[in-house]
Formats: structure tokens, C-alpha cells, sequence
């Protein structure tokens, strides 16, 4: 493999083990391992977390060249995953990125690496994704074009990254319009925009959605999923989810479409399916945000 991958670790030794086995296989000429500090207040994770940190950095057992960052204090999940985004771009002009629960497909880096060159030079797309919940047996090419990443094993350009934004204040209402013309879907990313504005939610891959969005870029999306998500405990779920443990598929040739166009209906499809919204979730959602933003005090004229 010629492209450097940077693998995003933390606290979970048994998830990272199962990603790490597939890096080992894949053999990157470079390496690039993140993780952010553990938390003072949670009691064992400074142990668990420099238990990832050294059984990664002791198992590169092929030629490759690794770079470490390793915080000493917690920064939080959106802090700790850009800065390290914006560390491995320093150091890359492309490269994959894996977390520490996505398992890939061997094929996954091979489509990587094919994608991040036939797109190298087309700056309308942003964002390579690994992972598909859908299935689409209908698509005759390997992957079709979305406005919406996937963040769970993906790839991208160094001068698509140092576009991204942390700050979101400058999102409105405007840019999610742009996205869908369904009035549920624009609800549910307007309360997704506020609980990010109001810092009720600590994620680096919302704010890098909304920088796609802002700029009009094109993700590609896998016809057949490509990564699976073991992850049933840790910062984006604790629980069962039917989006995590999705099959994985090999893709031996990439039929690329012979147009770039975002397709909508697929799109729809998924907001309906993947982020299951309809009537009653947005309802849910505007009498979350109407009770986080304090507004029942002036409907009962509370001071």
C-alpha cells in the first residue's frame, strides 16, 4: 500500500486489535496513530489507554514508517479527532483514516487508493466513505455520489480537510435547504446544526458535514458496504444500533459512473432508512431543542 493511513485509537484494546489486524494485512509504507489522553474523572482509563497505545506501536512488524500523536490530556472527541486530521494533512497530501472500531474490508484500501487518484484533481469531491447501510443491487457502477459523508472508514485530500471549520456559527438554515427539499429532513439537520451550535454535541464529523455542505462538495458512497462498525460502547453509541455489525463485501473491480451527479432519491432513501426520520422523530427533535434552548419559559412568560 503507497497510500499513509491514520488509525484513530482511544481506550477499547479489543475493537482496536480487530481494525489493527486488517491495517497489518494491508501494509502501509506509513502509519499514523492518534489518541487522544484518558479522563481524570473515569477511573482505569489512563491503564486502558496506554494499552492500546503500546500494543499498536509494538505490533508494526512490516517495513513501515509510524508517527505517533499522543495526547496527555483529554480533548474530547471533536478536538482530538481534527487536530489529529489536521496533523496527519500536514504530514500527507491524501490518506485514509480509520477509527478504532471500523473494521474493513481488504478491498476497502485498494478503492481508496484507486478513488483518491481518479479524484485527485476533480475539487468537487470531498470525501471518499467506506461504509453503506443500504443495499443497492440495482447500481451498476461500485458507488454512487451523496452530499452526505460517511465517516466510518473513509479517505480524503489535504486540500479538501484544510477547508474544514470548526466554528459552525456561520451555518443557517440556508445551507441545509440546499441539502433537501423534504421539510423532516431539513427539521432534523437544523436540530443536528443547533445541538452543535449549543455545544450539546461533541463531534468533529458534524462540523465537517456542514463544511462539505457550505461548500457544495460530493461524498461517494459505496454500492456494497465496505466497513463494519464493532463499536456497540463508546462515543457515538452505547447499545444496540442496526447500523453497527453491517456486513462487509469485497470489490475486486471499481466501475466508476460515467456522470457526477448526486443522486437524491438514494439520498432520501437513506435519510429515511439510516437516520430513521419521519413525523414523530422530528417531532421528538423540536421539543428536545425547544426544551434545551429555554423556550418554554417565554410560551408560560417565566423570566
Amino acid at each position: 500500500m503507497k497510500r499513509a493511513i491514520l488509525f484513530l485509537i482511544f481506550n477499547r484494546l479489543d475493537t482496536a486489535k480487530r481494525v489493527f489486524e486488517q491495517i497489518k494485512k494491508a501494509k502501509p509504507e506509513r502509519l499514523y496513530i492518534a489518541s487522544d489522553g484518558p479522563r481524570e474523572e473515569k477511573e482505569g482509563e489512563k491503564e486502558a489507554v496506554d494499552s492500546v497505545r503500546k500494543f499498536v506501536s509494538d505490533n508494526v512488524d512490516w517495513p513501515c514508517s509510524v508517527k505517533t500523536k499522543f495526547n496527555d490530556e483529554n480533548l474530547g472527541c471533536a478536538r482530538a479527532v481534527s487536530s489529529a486530521l489536521n496533523w496527519f494533512f500536514d504530514n500527507e497530501d491524501d490518506g485514509i483514516i480509520l477509527e478504532d472500531d471500523c473494521v474493513p474490508a481488504q478491498s476497502f484500501f485498494k478503492y481508496c487508493e484507486n478513488l483518491l487518484d481518479y479524484y485527485k484533481e476533480d475539487k468537487n469531491i470531498w470525501h471518499i466513505s467506506g461504509y453503506n447501510y443500504l443495499k443497492l443491487p440495482f447500481l451498476r457502477e461500485s458507488y454512487y455520489f451523496s452530499s452526505v459523508p460517511h465517516v466510518w472508514g473513509w479517505a480524503c485530500w489535504k486540500d479538501r480537510w484544510k477547508k474544514f471549520e470548526f466554528d459552525v456559527s456561520c451555518y443557517d438554515e440556508n445551507n441545509i435547504k440546499s441539502l433537501t427539499k423534504n421539510k423532516n429532513f431539513q427539521n432534523y439537520w437544523l436540530s443536528v446544526l443547533n445541538d452543535v451550535k449549543c455545544k450539546n454535541v461533541d463531534s468533529w464529523a458534524y462540523r465537517w458535514f456542514f463544511t462539505i455542505l457550505k461548500n457544495n462538495g460530493i461524498t461517494v458512497v459505496p454500492k456494497l458496504n465496505m466497513v463494519e462498525n464493532i463499536g456497540s460502547a463508546g462515543a457515538h453509541f452505547n447499545g444496540e444500533n442496526p447500523l453497527l455489525f453491517t456486513k462487509t463485501f469485497e470489490t475486486d473491480k471499481i466501475i466508476h459512473p460515467k456522470k457526477i451527479e448526486v443522486k437524491k432519491h438514494i439520498m432520501d432513501r437513506m435519510f429515511r432508512e439510516w437516520f430513521l426520520i419521519d413525523d414523530e422523530f422530528v417531532l421528538k427533535r423540536k421539543i428536545r431543542l425547544f426544551i434545551i434552548k429555554g423556550e418554554w419559559k417565554k410560551w408560560f412568560q417565566i423570566k
